[in-house]
């Protein structure tokens, strides 16, 4: 019976052994249990902080956006402006060359008038001339009236050149202003 106690006894001690290396080990994982919650907490909070600052970075990207969509239209406005007074200063110069334009159209008008009413005097002239000549046939009428027909031949070639320059200002100002 005694070797069945020792026996026994042994296998106890053997128990008692691993009871406490169990015991040791739920100790040892316990301990890192401890520390693993404390890492994963760690982490959970770094996961939130990095939750916070991707919502923050989002908003400020956001901000940038509209920013730069409102810079863009800004110099969307300011080049539309520019090319706005670009336009307001040409219109000015081109105001300037019609009112030239039309005084110069009224200046020539009233030389053409001129020069058509010393045209119709030289026809008088040389109608009268001409019945006068008829009449007394001399010698010195018919000068006088070479000389008038030369100068209405003038006046004629004087009238045309006006004419033209009239109608070449005429095509000028239809062709600007249209």
């Amino acid at each position: 019976m005694r070797g069945q106690m020792e026996s026994h006894l042994k296998e106890l001690e053997h128990v008692r052994d691993s009871l406490t290396a169990a015991e040791q080990r739920l100790h040892e994982c316990q301990e890192s249990l401890q520390h693993h919650k404390g890492k994963c907490a760690d982490q959970a909070h770094a996961v939130r902080e990095l939750q916070g600052q991707v919502v923050e970075n989002h908003d400020l990207l956001t901000k940038l956006s509209l920013e730069e969509e409102n810079y863009l239209i800004q110099l969307k406005c300011e080049n539309l402006k520019q090319k706005l007074e670009q336009m307001d200063a040409e219109n000015k110069e081109l105001e300037k060359k019609l009112a030239n334009q039309e005084g110069c159209l009224k200046h020539t008008n009233l030389e053409f008038k001129e020069k058509s009413a010393e045209y119709r005097a030289l026809a008088r002239q040389l109608e009268a001339a001409l019945e006068e000549g008829r009449q007394k046939k001399a010698q010195h009428q018919e000068v006088c009236l070479k000389e008038i027909q030369r100068s209405l031949e003038k006046s004629e070639n004087q009238n045309e050149s006006i004419k033209n320059y009239l109608q070449f200002l005429k095509t000028s100002y239809v062709t600007m202003f249209g």
